[in-house]
This record gives structure tokens, C-alpha cells and sequence, in this order.
């Protein structure tokens, strides 16, 4: 029984030491260490990364020297404010390729665009011609409300104070129809400062679409 069992320790001794070998080289090459360079330019090795030359970047290795992982140094601020330019720079011309397709789609000429900005104008100006009449109503009520106090006074007697009231409120509606008509002419002259400028980007995309393609039928022509 004794000579039998002999052979089967022995190899259970091996394989536990097999064992033993292989989980030791595992937990060696397990073991992190980083890599990293000094403000000098020195390559370091070390189980610890000093705090201040985080930023400066650094690779995480095994004890075989393979690299698990790397971390990029952190960004200057020159180098966040030109990704922060350039990314704006992208949306700027994602917004305007946009605005490109939305105004070729929208009209098919210049005078299209010239068409549209005289309806929204005639549009502005009705409004506008309200408010002056509005305006001028207004303008006739108080002066007559006016005269009426006035009169009152002349004969020594006391100006009722619901006419007074009266004539305040008017004061201000007033005041306020002339912000409306001052705000009215602003859009006016937006509105057709925005159109000129439709108007000119749509005649430099018709360049690009159709100019240089007469450009290379011209070429073609002359062979």
C-alpha cells in the first residue's frame, strides 16, 4: 500500500509546487509600477507617482515592463482655449452649412429673397401706419382734455381729478406708442439688412454651384 501511494505524492508535490511557481509569476507581473519623466527629462521608475508630476503624463507598467495603461499629460491652458476655438469654429460652420441649405431650398433667385423682404416690409409698415394713426388719436384726445382743464382753471375753478387721471394715462399710452413706432422702424431696417445679407450669401452659393461649373464647361469647350 505504502509503495503505491509513494508515486501519487510525489506528484501532487510537483504540481503544488507548479502551483506555487506559476501564482508567484502572476502576482510578480501583477504588481503596477509607473513610468514617468521628470521636469529634467530623467525616466523614472517607481511603485509610487509624486503628485506634482501628474500632469506631465506617465505610463503604467508591470514588473515585465509592459505597458497596461497610459495617461496623457493634461491639457495647458493655451491648449484648452485653442480646442475651445476649434470647437466653436466647428459648430460656427456646422451652423452656417445649415443656413446654406435651408436658404437654396427656401428660394431659387435673388429676386425671390427681394420678393420675400418686400411682403415682410409691407407687413411692418401696416402696423407701423396703426400706430401712428393710433398715434395721432391720441395726440387730439389729450389736447382736448387739455383745453378742458385749462378752461377750468381760467374760470378759478378746481381741475377734476378724474380729468387729471385722464390725461396721465393718455401721456403714457402715448410714450408708449412712440417706443412702438421707434421699435417698429429698428425691425424695419434689421429685416432688410438681414435679407441683403441672405441676398449676398445666396448669390456667393450660386457661384459655387453654378459658376464653376460654367468655368470647367468653358474649359472643356476650348479642347
Amino acid at each position: 500500500m505504502h509503495k503505491n501511494n509513494r508515486p501519487l505524492s510525489v506528484k501532487m508535490n510537483v504540481l503544488m509546487g507548479a502551483l506555487l511557481v506559476l501564482f508567484s509569476a502572476y502576482s510578480y507581473a501583477a504588481i503596477e509600477y509607473f513610468r514617468y519623466k521628470t521636469t529634467s527629462g530623467a525616466l523614472v521608475i517607481d511603485s509610487r507617482l509624486p503628485p506634482e508630476f501628474v500632469k506631465y503624463g506617465y505610463e503604467v507598467i508591470n514588473a515585465n515592463g509592459d505597458v497596461l495603461r497610459t495617461v496623457p499629460p493634461q491639457a495647458t491652458p493655451e491648449q484648452i482655449a485653442a480646442k475651445r476655438e476649434a470647437l466653436t469654429k466647428q459648430q460656427l460652420k456646422a451652423e452656417q452649412l445649415k443656413k446654406d441649405e435651408m436658404l437654396m431650398r427656401r428660394y431659387s433667385s435673388v429676386a425671390d429673397i427681394e420678393a420675400s423682404q418686400n411682403r415682410v416690409v409691407d407687413e411692418i409698415n401696416v402696423r407701423l401706419s396703426i400706430l401712428r394713426g393710433n398715434l395721432r388719436s391720441l395726440k387730439g384726445q389729450i389736447e382736448r382734455q387739455q383745453e378742458v382743464a385749462a378752461n377750468a382753471e381760467r374760470a378759478g375753478r378746481e381741475v377734476p381729478q378724474a380729468l387729471l387721471d385722464n390725461i396721465g394715462t393718455m401721456e403714457v399710452e402715448i410714450d408708449d406708442t412712440r417706443k412702438k413706432i421707434i421699435a417698429r422702424k429698428k425691425e424695419i431696417t434689421a429685416v432688410k439688412r438681414n435679407y441683403a445679407a441672405d441676398m449676398e450669401r445666396f448669390e456667393y452659393l450660386q457661384d459655387l454651384r453654378y459658376g464653376r461649373r460654367r468655368s470647367s464647361q468653358a474649359s472643356s469647350s476650348n479642347y
